[in-house]
């Protein structure tokens, strides 16, 4: 958006707040060119700040610096509410002065800088954040660098005290992968860090703004486990032993002896990787899961981004980041974006139930303890666990009920019986029950040891 549909723009606008005042609005506004010229002066002290020409029967003028006749900014009224117990609507004088200096610098600026900008095209348009992705360090050094050499520059221009001033020219950095699913992967999982955002205020340096950009990239591409962030294996390993620790974590390895794992086991299967603490308990990524699992010796096909593997149960497990569902949803009173994440078992798909809006595995399910072998203890139990009650059950009304670590249904293609296959994950077997037309009851037909259902 150019100076001139800027300054349209806010002719449009200033002329439909003078409708609003005069179709009845309780806060009349009327200041004068006298108040504004006090404004001016209050904002750019000793700066020859002066009003070029007032739009009749609006509250809308156009302003520029006596030094630069050329260059005309805009002064307002703009209506604002203040909070309290009852609140009171009044309007204010507000000004563009930043933005249209910074887009008149960028312009010029480029003509001079044959470089390619990696972020001035957003300056095209200052109404919006000036916001920049980066997907490696060496974007985020290359972007940092350039808006760095533009700050200089434009520090040496006449009022370059404004660059930096609002929301609007101050740049945001933000870490942002070129693969959708994996983008989205960061955002839902903003929470995990706090924040993924670096904005490049006027009192940082250049060197806090990188350090925070680092901070980021090894956040995201050590816990997702990504592998073109632009550091290398070991650092993020070092990053992810400082950041993240096992200690509090307890794990029972699922077999006929049912021992607790010793804390050199715990290290060797769990250091240098991420976990989020949920509402559904400790969980890690995708990508967390691959090099678990390889540690484990359940040898993954893929990447830590896309891979599929036998589990300790017998089944095939796949997870993808590209594993995503959005849409968008509503109901009567709102309209939201839904993204949802799962997996496939068998090639079937499934989710964590309060963590589907995040590529997350959780380690205290039964789903976790299936595919490893290990069950999951914030705390170590009393005693061990017994084996859960698996098999099929009838209520006192009559109907049937199913208990098991997993349940398939499914039908027997020889005969046509239909079939119910339950898992039980501490004898590591199936049992098969079919339902007898005769005796209108399950009953089991026969056991299996680690087989597909």
């Amino acid at each position: 958006m150019n100076i001139q549909n800027r300054k349209f723009v806010w002719v449009i606008l200033s002329g439909l707040l003078i409708l609003l005042v005069l179709s009845g609005c309780d806060n009349h506004v009327s200041y004068t060119t006298a108040d504004v010229e006090v404004y001016l002066e209050e904002s750019f002290p000793g700066q020859g700040a002066v009003v070029q020409s007032h739009v009749p029967f609006s509250q809308l003028w156009d302003c520029c610096f006596s030094d630069f006749p050329d260059v005309e900014f805009q002064v307002r009224a703009i209506r604002v509410s203040s909070p309290g117990p009852i609140p009171n609507t009044h309007y204010v004088l507000s000004h563009n002065a930043d933005q249209i200096f910074c887009q008149y610098w960028a312009e010029l600026y480029q003509l001079e800088d044959s470089q390619p900008n990696l972020w001035a095209e957003m300056l095209e348009n200052l109404e919006t954040p000036l916001e920049i992705t980066y997907q490696n360090w060496d974007e985020a050094e290359a972007a940092v660098a350039q808006f760095t050499a533009f700050r200089e520059w434009t520090a040496q221009q006449p009022h370059g005290s404004l660059l930096g001033v609002t929301s609007s020219t101050t740049p945001i950095y933000r870490f942002q992968p070129e693969n959708h699913a994996l983008a989205a992967a960061v955002h839902a999982l903003t929470d995990h860090s706090g924040q993924v955002e670096t904005i490049y205020l006027p009192e940082k340096t250049e060197a806090e703004v990188l350090e925070a950009c680092e901070r980021h990239l090894l956040e995201f591409g050590t816990f997702l486990n990504l592998q073109n962030t632009g550091f290398s294996d070991e650092e993020q390993m070092v990053y992810a032993q400082e950041r993240w620790k096992w200690t509090e974590y307890h794990f029972l390895q699922q077999s006929p002896t049912g021992s607790y794992l010793s804390e050199e086991e715990i290290s060797q299967i769990f250091s240098g990787i991420g976990y989020d603490v949920t509402g559904e308990g400790v969980a890690v990524s995708y990508g967390g899961l691959y090099d678990m699992l390889l540690r484990l010796e359940i040898v993954p096909k893929g990447t830590p981004e896309h891979f599929s593997f036998i589990g300790r149960d017998g089944r095939r497990y796949e997870f993808s980041y590209n594993f995503l569902k959005e849409a968008w949803m509503e109901n009567d009173d709102s309209r939201w974006f839904s993204q949802t994440w799962y997996y496939l078992v068998n090639g079937k798909r499934h989710i964590f139930p309060g963590l589907e809006e995040k590529p997350l595995v959780v380690l205290e399910s039964q789903v976790f303890t299936d595919m490893t072998g290990l069950s999951c203890f914030e705390d170590v139990p009393s005693q061990k666990p017994e084996p859960p009650k698996c098999g099929v059950y009838q209520k006192e009304d009559g109907t049937w009920y199913f208990q098991g670590d997993m349940v398939d249904f499914g039908k027997n293609e020889e005969n046509g019986q239909k079939e119910v296959w339950i898992w039980n994950s501490a004898l590591k077997q199936w049992t098969i029950f079919a339902w007898n037309e005769e005796t209108q009851q399950y009953i089991q037909i026969g056991v299996q040891g680690t087989q597909t259902g």
